[in-house]
């Protein structure tokens, strides 16, 4: 049963092409901006979608101490708001994770940069995510119950059949009947209401 319902939720969501990657606009900034202190480099944030937040996005080890396995190191990921796009901010040189917000019902994404002495703008069209709808809980609920009552008909129409017994034979033919349609009514319920996840797509270039 649990490998059924993990091989359906393959299909809970469907993942679209990703956006179409922004034009290469140059974002209007400060002219009397001070230069980057020593060792950081320039990074202006544009979103095509309006006002945005942008956040910095890293793991850092904590220690943890559970009951059960003692004191452990895990990492942990961490979200800072960098800035409302658009908007220029200094980062240390090298590579780092940015998050950008995802349309509709939520979501986060990340987009790597790498920082060095030139300038960049890094611009980004937004993704989106929509959540399934109620036909999905129906479809999930009809093929768990469906598959159920499959197995159950499956294990005594036999059992009918070799011992003559009618009462036996009608019920698992009735409950293999109805679990089976239970079963592809909840696998067309899922396949037809699944969620719908657009990626983002993001363009980096020198800041003129």
């Amino acid at each position: 049963m649990r490998v059924l319902l993990l091989f359906l939720c393959v299909g809970c969501t469907k993942v679209l092409p990703p956006v179409a990657q922004p034009e290469q606009v140059q974002p209007q900034v400060e002219a009397n901006m001070p230069a980057p202190p020593q060792g950081f480099g320039r990074v202006v944030f544009d979103v095509t979608d309006g006002p945005t937040e942008v956040y910095a996005v890293s793991s850092e080890l904590v220690r943890r101490f559970t009951l059960q396995h003692g004191m452990r190191t895990v990492s942990r990921t961490r979200t800072d708001v960098i800035c409302m796009t658009p908007c220029a901010t200094d980062l240390p040189y090298g590579q780092h994770l940015i998050g950008f917000p995802m349309l509709g019902d939520g979501g986060f994404e990340r987009a790597s940069i790498t920082v060095g002495d030139q300038p960049l703008v890094m611009r980004r069209t937004l993704g989106s995510r929509r959540d399934a709808g109620g036909g999905l809980v129906l479809g999930i609920l009809g093929t768990t119950f469906g598959a159920m009552a499959t197995i159950v008909g499956a294990v005594l129409l036999p059992v009918g059949l070799s011992t003559d017994g009618d009462g036996l034979t009608l019920g698992g033919a009735v409950t293999l009947g109805i679990g089976g349609a239970l079963m592809i009514g909840g696998i067309l319920g899922i396949a037809l209401n699944p969620s719908i996840r657009e990626p983002g797509a993001s363009i980096i270039f020198p800041l003129q």
